[in-house]
């Protein structure tokens, strides 16, 4: 829901007030891709692309409240390249997928709009959503009746709040001063199909996220609140198909 714009101003004279208008976002992007379709059931894509906005688009939190606001960032560069890797053959029931990237998102100054007091600093900095290097892979086995999947999450980390370094704007600068430590989540599933007889059947299915349990600080506050990785999570679930 919007937020509202009455309220907004009540809140934001008490943290200060910009004398800059919010610019809509002006943006440059270039992409360029190959997809190959390989045998049994392999398919490959990588990619890489270049997104320049001047002005850009950031929200940034309203003081010590929960309230977003939109400002522009004087210059915001994002570059990167994605590799992904799936196989699917309708013959087995196993199939899978990786998908990998490293990126870069980066600001440069100075920030103003909304109704935050402008920054004027004209240095680099790394943007709330910029993680240099990100990993997803999942396998999955569903023969008759019964499925199994696993899948693991790899995070190089994001901003941690760190407003006193010294950033470099490489692709492969990974700046690992201003962002928190990487991070490895694994989630399982699985499940079974018991037939009842007379086309009913009931399947319990278990449903494992965050498996070891792993806690750590994903975000830092910066632009927006800090946030952090949510601790194990079990869920059970139980159908009944008549």
């Amino acid at each position: 829901m919007p937020t509202n714009i009455e309220g907004l101003s009540a809140v934001a004279t008490a943290v200060g007030d910009s004398a800059s208008a919010t610019l809509p976002e002006r943006d440059q992007l270039y992409e360029a891709g190959i997809l190959h379709n390989f045998l049994y059931g392999v398919t490959g894509k990588f990619d890489f692309f270049y997104k320049q906005s001047t002005p850009g688009l950031d929200d940034e939190t309203l003081g010590s409240s929960a309230i977003r606001v939109n400002v522009n960032i004087n210059r915001i560069i994002v570059r990167g390249i994605e590799f992904s890797l799936t196989y699917n053959d309708p013959t087995s029931p196993l199939s899978g997928y990786l998908n990998s990237s490293i990126i870069h998102a980066f600001g440069l100054g100075p920030v103003s709009g909304g109704f935050i007091p402008a920054d004027y600093s004209p240095l680099p900095f790394d943007l709330d959503h910029d993680q240099r290097l990100s990993a997803v892979a999942g396998i999955n086995y569903q023969p008759k009746d019964w499925f199994l999947n696993f899948t693991a999450i790899y995070g190089s980390g994001l901003t941690n709040g760190n407003t006193n370094y010294n950033y470099q704007t490489g692709l492969f600068d990974f700046n690992t001063g201003a962002h928190t430590t990487p991070s490895w989540i694994f989630n399982i599933s699985g499940g079974y199909i018991f037939a009842l007889g007379d086309d009913n059947s009931i399947e319990p299915s278990l449903y494992v996220d965050n498996l070891l349990d792993h806690h750590h600080l994903i975000k830092g506050a910066f632009f927006s609140g800090a946030s952090f990785e949510a601790p194990r999570d079990v869920t059970i679930n139980i159908k009944y198909h008549l």
